[in-house]
């Protein structure tokens, strides 16, 4: 079972966790910025060719963000891809990997699909 849970700070969101079986998975983090509060870590799941995993983040905001991820898991690497999870470049994304984080851009009303090699 996976469900997402919204810890607040004040009137600030500061993190959405992605908890599967009771075991926290990932972080997602709009950078405590509340105009943003509609970019969400939308699903995670095993991919359909590998044992990567599938991370969907979801902007249902009208304003561009730029999102980050916290996993719980080491990883070699990390790709965009289109949600059949066909490998896509997107030079907008600006994908940076510092340890367990994961950052990029989002546009607005837009789906994000990462297949992570763990």
């Amino acid at each position: 079972m996976r469900r997402n849970v919204r810890k607040l700070a004040g009137n600030k969101t500061v993190e959405n966790m992605l908890v599967m079986g009771g075991e926290h998975i990932a972080s997602f983090q709009n950078n405590g910025n509340m105009k943003y509060h509609q970019t969400i870590l939308g699903s995670i799941k095993k991919a359909e060719d590998s044992g990567n995993q599938v991370l969907r983040i979801v902007n249902l905001d009208r304003h561009d963000n730029e999102f980050e991820i916290s996993v719980t898991w080491k990883y070699r690497k990390v790709i965009e891809t289109d949600l059949l999870e066909q490998p896509v470049d997107n030079p907008y994304r600006n994908l940076s990997l510092e340890g367990f984080r994961i950052i990029g851009n989002i546009k607005a009303n837009e789906i994000v699909t990462l297949n992570i090699e763990i």
